[in-house]
């Protein structure tokens, strides 16, 4: 839990509410580790892989209709924008 508040950035409290809520709705399992039992261990269930599965689905859709609406000019301008937005967000080697 507390790994996963820290790559959260997010207080253990909140993670152990947030884990406590998807464990009643069955979407995580909580189990304590065999090597060593003072830790949890969380893995998502079936149920919980399924609806992330609903979702990429969806979204794939919803930017295939959405990119299927602009113009091959307009295509052409985001690819150019991909590569600006790579460039200013990439690290630069220091000179």
């Amino acid at each position: 839990m507390s790994e996963l508040a820290d790559c959260l950035h997010v207080s253990q409290p909140n993670v152990s509410r947030a884990v406590d809520e998807l464990v009643q709705k069955g979407y995580v399992i909580r189990e304590r580790m065999q090597t060593d039992r003072r830790k949890l261990e969380l893995s998502l269930t079936l149920a919980a892989e399924s609806l992330f599965a609903n979702i990429h689905k969806e979204l794939d859709n919803l930017l295939e209709k959405n990119f299927d609406s602009l113009s091959d000019n307009e295509i052409e301008k985001l690819f150019e924008a991909i590569e600006i937005l790579k460039k200013v967000t990439t690290p630069q080697p220091k000179e």
